[in-house]
């Protein structure tokens, strides 16, 4: 019968090269905006609507998370701070605290079951 021609989708643009993203100028932004629990939906109409960057809700999503994962930023990007929230730590209990007794049950007896 008749033949499907198979479609070719061609991107709108080609993707970049390695880390010539644009979202790389805006990666604190976005970071914060997740902290404060935007959508990625929300964060991708800010930054087209602040920066003319238009990319899908996915395609932010996917570079925040490479970029979340890399130990370090590539070279010529400033490096992020240690840790940005701050720290949990153990509360060390003081020399003069109260020690509460281990519990230790009482023995008991063993009765037998035939004695009189």
């Amino acid at each position: 019968m008749f033949k499907k021609k198979p479609v070719q989708l061609k991107p709108k643009h080609p993707p970049p090269a390695a880390y010539h993203s644009p979202l790389w100028a805006h990666l604190d932004e976005i970071r914060a905006w997740r902290h404060e629990r935007v959508s990625w939906r929300a964060i991708a109409e800010k930054l087209k609507a602040s920066y003319g960057i238009d990319l899908a809700l996915q395609a932010v999503r996917i570079f925040f998370k490479k970029a979340s994962k890399r130990k370090e930023m590539p070279l010529g990007f400033p490096q992020p701070e240690k840790s940005v929230l701050p720290s949990t730590s153990v509360e060390q209990p003081t020399q003069n605290a109260k020690k509460r007794p281990i519990y230790e049950p009482e023995p008991q007896q063993i009765k037998d079951p035939y004695a009189p």
